[in-house]
């Protein structure tokens, strides 16, 4: 009669948390779906340079999401610095704040900060 405790499964921790890999997910979406724009939408009203900030806004944002789904810290600094100078480059050529879209890049950037530490 064998008295010893039975073994359990071990419980390994994901490298990357659900939610990072939803944010990502959704990143890369919605920066394809701009690409998408860029490239087979009409003309912009506000120029072409709207554009051409648009493009370059989503590779820029495809190269962070894919640097969050590798769980590394450059990709915090690249998104955060994408969104204020974003932020500035929408306001210089559309002139607006979308207040939605200001709070959800906060949302996003507050929660890859919370698990900054666990990035290499």
């Amino acid at each position: 009669m064998d008295t010893a405790p039975e073994a359990q499964p071990e419980i390994v921790e994901s490298r990357r948390p659900i939610i990072l890999t939803i944010v990502c997910i959704f990143g890369i979406i919605g920066a394809i779906a701009n690409l998408w724009r860029v490239f087979f939408g009409g003309p912009s009203i506000f120029g072409p340079w709207l554009l051409v900030t648009l493009a370059i806004s989503a590779i820029i944002t495809i190269v962070s999401m894919v640097g969050v789904w590798m769980m590394r810290r450059w990709a915090v600094y690249t998104y955060v610095v994408l969104c204020i100078v974003g932020q500035i480059a929408w306001q210089i050529i559309v002139g607006i704040v979308i207040w939605k879209a200001v709070l959800l890049r906060c949302l996003v950037i507050a929660l890859l900060f919370v698990y900054f530490k666990r990035m290499r």
